[in-house]
């Protein structure tokens, strides 16, 4: 078994992996490798340990589209510790589910569950080696030696269909690979038999909390501090009373003080970005079913904040029976729909593993210390971000742990509180050897965590799309911290009546020309290639002038002269002095350019598709433009040494790119001209000190009277595009007013700005302009948009002259540098930009 780093490459893409997720597989690959080449002793055991919330089912998929385009393995059991992670992971392989991965999958898994596993159709599935199959069980039902419910007899009875016992099929598979959900929780004797009596060609834990004792089998490890840092999940935010109330009501009151203002800001921030809102939540954590019922009987009394929440609480616990139950479990399924009434979850013990809803946004244990909070399952439960990406709002990326100990007594345990973050992991990294060879090794990172006071919280205010980190000094997004109750609630409360300004409303500006942009689908097929995705024509135009300065329009002649030196006899080859020139034919230019386009479009790289052929005439376009006026004449005579160095040159830019995103060949115009609304008070002009709360007036060709901006780079570079004598309009982009896709699975994201610029020569040019922090240009998420939105932009081109549309598409990624030595010129920023 080898390491494939290119098959990994292409599945990060194809699946749109986070990077932790795809060093993970990277690293689960590398060590399973390095077992079956070490011929080590019995099946391969690894874990990984990987902070909840950052998508451990992504990484079972990665492994499993690795291992089965691979001689491994055709076969998966995905081992679960109860009902809901089983059925979350049945709705990631099942086709049309929210969850599903299928679309992105090209082993197309047949799935395998305890509904279906006892049929003749199974049992030839199973029997096609060709096939590969997901096998989902919790593993109460495949303990051996019980019976104690009729799944645990069915799946190791013998079954008609199969012509066996499930249990005893699975056993029988020489490359089986269990993937243990959860690892922990599998601690016990029973269940360490399910799986070591499967005798599994290898076995790999998903877990965030290692047992102690399984150290040694972690091969990989990215954890919470790292999740923080680098955004997959919501900063916690401890807050403690700076007095010596700790009654029940009082640490209610404050959670769900915190909670209505997150409420409100919530609101307004999906009305303003034109999203669904999120309901925040409250979870609960009772020690055990009486304080439970007591706590739920007191929010929803008369007494108690006036009835507010009354009707507004879900209590879960392990006691619920019968239809109760059911009503119970629906209603916590459905917690983050809209239409749900849920704002305070009521939990004793149930609601670890696997419950991963997205609007929890503050946690309350009611006697557990915060240490005991941070180090547990619960912390886990609330740290999924509700919007799929930091909003730029302080008080919806972060988690409230309302604290059971003083504020001072957290202050002086902070250091402790930080060692709860692991803050030091190992980055798989592929280099060459000096064969050649891809290998991997492994490079530490390690995560400055501290837990600071709320004087470092940095101000709860604005509402925007944007991810930019907020510049009050002495914050860090990976730093864990510490805030006194009263504090944090005017920070909440402050914010929360920001957000209740007046919604003033912006229609576009008649005088001022409209911008129509494109609209494109992205294909939905795993795995693909493009001339779309080649963007540049730089290099097709040098291998036009490359070619042309070769001289191969002449021949080369060679002069053989005899010497003799004494009685020794040579021959000595010299170059001629004077040249004479080849025999050229002279076939019509346009004759050859088709052969060349010809020749692209059968190549194995390209599709049948009708843009496709527009792609192909503009690279050769390319190639002839750098060969100048001896096109002709060298195409006439060096077509075949023309076609195969073009052919190398469009493979080396498309074997990096395959699996990232295309696009279809429909082409939909759409005008920019809905209503805008914001709440954010105005400003009169355009001054040159940013300020982001604020929508700013004073534009000459933007679209709409007021703009505004999450950053400051995005701010200055609209001022310079505003000033430029080629700009006729532009827009600030919000959410979903141009989404480019740039995953698979459909997920999008706006650019900042749209430009339309018109040149007397060129003609209209329509940019799409996305600015960034310097140390976030660099980042594979910023550089993965950037490829997918080039594609785009070419795409969108392409069609548009197939339309007959001159108008051209472009996409500018600016760092805040490139904004900073442009010194307002838009046209620098076109020079320094990507």
């Amino acid at each position: 078994m080898s390491v494939d780093t290119d098959l990994i490459a292409e599945i990060r893409s194809r699946l749109q992996l986070r990077r932790p997720n795809a060093d993970a597989v990277l690293s689960v690959v590398n060590a399973f490798a390095n077992h079956v080449e070490g011929e080590g002793n019995g099946p391969f055991e690894g874990i990984v340990d990987s902070a909840t919330g950052v998508g451990k089912t992504y990484i079972m998929a990665g492994l499993i589209e690795y291992l089965s385009a691979q001689p491994t393995s055709r076969n998966f059991l995905v081992l679960t510790p109860g009902r809901t992670i089983n059925q979350k992971t049945i709705e990631t392989f099942t086709r049309g589910s929210r969850r599903s991965l299928m679309p992105s999958l090209l082993s197309q898994p047949r799935l395998v569950t305890s509904e279906n596993f006892d049929s003749a159709a199974i049992r030839r599935a199973i029997e096609d080696t060709s096939q590969t199959k997901v096998y989902v069980f919790t593993v109460q039902s495949l303990l051996l030696g019980r019976a104690d419910s009729e799944q645990q007899r069915k799946t190791h009875e013998y079954q008609e269909g199969l012509g066996g016992g499930f249990y005893d099929v699975l056993a029988g598979l020489d490359d089986l690979v269990v993937l243990a959900d959860e690892h922990h929780c599998y601690s016990g004797p029973e269940f360490g038999r399910v799986i070591e009596q499967l005798h599994p060609h290898a076995v790999v834990g998903m877990t965030a909390t290692p047992l102690s004792r399984d150290r040694g089998k972690v091969v990989y490890r990215y954890p919470l501090a790292a999740a923080i840092a680098e955004k997959y999940v919501k900063t916690p935010v401890i807050v403690g009373r700076r007095d010596d109330r700790s009654d029940e009501v009082t640490k209610l009151a404050d959670a769900l003080a915190l909670i209505k203002a997150k409420a409100d800001l919530s609101r307004a921030y999906a009305e303003e970005v034109g999203v669904a809102s999120v309901n925040p939540v409250l979870l609960v954590s009772a020690q055990d079913i009486a304080e439970a019922q007591r706590v739920q009987k007191l929010i929803e009394s008369d007494t108690f904040e006036g009835g507010n929440w009354i009707g507004s609480t879900l209590l879960v616990h392990s006691e619920l029976t019968g239809d109760e139950k059911e009503r119970t479990l629906a209603a916590l399924d459905s917690v983050e729909a809209a239409a749900s009434p849920v704002r305070i979850i009521i939990q004793v013990g149930m609601l670890k593993e696997g419950w991963d809803v997205k609007n929890v946004y503050a946690i309350l244990s009611l006697r557990t210390s915060v240490s005991e909070v941070l180090t547990e399952q619960t912390l886990g439960r609330g740290m999924r971000l509700p919007y799929g990406e930091y909003t730029g709002i302080e008080l919806l990326d972060t988690l409230e742990v309302v604290a059971h100990e003083r504020y001072e007594q957290l202050l002086e345990k902070r250091g402790i509180l930080a060692e709860e973050f692991v803050a030091t992991y190992y980055r798989p990294i592929v280099v060459k050897n000096a064969a050649g060879e891809s290998t991997v090794k492994f490079e530490e990172h390690t995560v400055d965590v501290n837990a600071t006071d709320g004087e470092a919280t940095p101000p709860a205010s604005g509402t925007g799309d944007s991810d930019e980190e907020s510049d009050v000094a002495g914050w860090s997004w990976a730093t864990t911290t510490i805030v006194d109750q009263t504090t944090r609630e005017n920070e909440a409360n402050g914010a929360a009546r920001s957000s209740k300004g007046r919604l003033t409303q912006y229609s576009p500006i008649p005088e001022r020309e409209p911008i129509t942009v494109p609209q494109l689908k992205v294909i939905p097929r795993a795995a693909t290639t493009s001339l779309t995705q080649i963007a540049d024509r730089t290099p097709y135009v040098l291998l036009g002038v490359s070619l042309r300065d070769e001289g191969r329009d002449e021949l080369k002649r060679t002069l053989m002269k005899g010497e003799i030196e004494g009685n020794v006899a040579r021959i000595e080859v010299h170059q001629a002095t004077s040249r004479v020139g080849a025999s050229l034919f002279d076939v019509p230019l346009e004759t050859t350019r088709q052969d060349l386009i010809r020749r692209v479009l059968t190549s194995p790289w390209v599709s049948a598709r009708g843009v496709e052929a527009l792609a192909a005439s503009e690279l050769v376009d390319a190639v002839i433009q750098g060969m100048g006026q001896e096109a002709q004449q060298y195409l006439s005579n060096f077509f075949e040494v023309a076609a195969r160095r073009l052919l190398e040159l469009i493979r080396s830019h498309l074997e990096p790119a395959a699996g990232s995103t295309v696009f279809e060949d429909e082409l939909d115009m759409r005008p920019l001209e809905g209503i805008r609304a914001t709440r954010r008070p105005q400003k009169a002009d355009t001054p040159d000190l940013f300020e982001p709360d604020y929508a700013y007036n004073g534009w000459a060709k933007h679209l709409y009277s007021h703009a505004w901006f999450d950053s400051s780079p995005e701010y200055h570079a609209a001022r310079a595009i505003d000033e430029d004598p080629g700009v006729v309009t532009w827009v600030r982009l919000l959410r979903n007013d141009s989404p480019i896709t740039w995953t698979h699975s459909g997920t999008s994201y706006n650019p900042d700005l749209v430009v339309s610029e018109r040149d007397s020569t060129t003609g209209e040019t329509i940019w799409f302009v996305e600015t960034k922090r310097d140390s976030e240009i660099s980042s594979e998420e910023v550089q993965a948009k950037r490829t997918a939105a080039r594609t785009w932009a070419n795409t969108a081109t392409l069609l548009m002259k197939q339309h007959g549309l001159s108008t051209k598409c472009q996409y500018l990624l600016l760092a805040e540098r490139d904004v900073l030595d442009a010194a307002g010129s838009w046209s620098a920023m076109k020079r320094l930009g990507t």
